[in-house]
């Protein structure tokens, strides 16, 4: 299953007696983690004594099973979590196949994991509910995920349009978002609705300046300086995806004036109509000059590094967004 529809599930459900997490995204395993815990738990989710936690690196089975039998005082179920559990599924498999075989009827085991390959016998044991898959999610699933999760977290209403403006914003870092929406939370006040306007306040004006900043630069044909700039921030602790979100969105919108300007739109309409302020049109134009026809190359070349960004076979991130950098000097 989907880590992403498995934590926006309601109701109370069940948990399985064997549950895998797998997948790079940690965060997503974490919030998996969290559902299952309230699955399995129930109103005792809190409670250290219903709960076991194992590192997986030396972890021993026979400790782990005897918690999987031994019921708790204050919940119907024990949870036994192993994290990073790789080595210890391949070291106890066979003990494991054999416990799902017959698993305890009072204890659920969660495995926290990277790899679960779907070929081996265990895996085709489980259930396709009892399988989590936990990777970065579609970045069109984000917005939905993130207004529930701002109602469960903090009782407040995210609008759909400021959800998605969220995303193109900051990309698909679940993390990073969750912690802004924390932020709007406060900045609007309690019981009143995040908007499109309040996103743009606190969070894309904010993005919007540093990016101008280093679009500024590559207008004046400072490239080396935009990529100094942008180093500086990775430095400092922005996440890639983030910076991107803040680039994409000032980039479509040159990419927009430039395809407008080619259906002979004078330059001022083109400008306003891509949603740019009008004191920038001296330097999109400047830009564009730079640019010539290789204006039309925009959105390639932003779908190649959000691609990138995603992939664990491409270039660093560091490297993607230097390369972007260059071909828009």
């Amino acid at each position: 299953m989907d880590a992403l529809k498995f934590v926006m599930g309601t109701g109370a459900g069940k948990a399985a007696p064997l549950c895998a997490l797998a997948g790079d995204d940690r965060y997503l395993r974490r919030l998996a983690r969290e559902r299952v815990q309230q699955l399995a738990l129930g109103e005792a989710g809190d409670d250290d004594m219903a709960r076991s936690v194992y590192a997986g690196q030396g972890a021993d089975w026979a400790a782990v099973r005897a918690d999987l039998e031994t019921r708790p005082f204050t919940a119907p179920r024990r949870l036994v979590i192993v994290e990073e559990a790789d080595s210890f599924v391949t070291q106890n498999r066979p003990k494991l196949e054999k416990y799902f075989a017959a698993p305890s009827p009072v204890g659920v085991l969660v495995l926290d994991v990277d790899s679960w390959p779907a070929t081996t016998k265990l895996a085709k044991a489980l259930p396709s509910d009892a399988t989590i898959v936990c990777k970065a999610p579609r970045e069109g699933d984000i917005p939905a995920w993130l207004t529930r999760r701002c109602q469960s977290l903090h009782g407040q209403k995210l609008e759909p349009a400021a959800a998605k403006l969220l995303v193109e914003l900051i990309g698909p870092e679940l993390g990073v978002l969750e912690q802004e929406v924390a932020k709007l939370c406060v900045y609007v006040g309690v019981g009143k609705p995040i908007t499109p306007e309040a996103v743009d306040l606190l969070v894309g004006r904010q993005r919007t300046q540093t990016v101008w900043i280093i679009l500024d630069a590559l207008a004046a044909g400072r490239t080396a300086a935009a990529v100094a700039m942008l180093e500086d921030l990775l430095e400092a602790g922005e996440e890639s995806h983030a910076l991107l979100g803040g680039l994409a969105w000032q980039l479509r919108r040159l990419a927009q004036v430039h395809r407008l300007r080619e259906q002979q739109v004078g330059l001022g309409d083109a400008v306003a109509r891509a949603g740019l302020p009008p004191f920038k049109r001296d330097t999109v134009a400047q830009h564009l000059q730079r640019l010539g026809p290789r204006a039309g190359r925009i959105f390639p070349w932003l779908q190649e590094v959000d691609l990138g960004l995603k992939s664990s076979d491409a270039l660093p991130a560091r490297l993607l967004l230097e390369r972007l950098l260059m071909r828009l000097g």
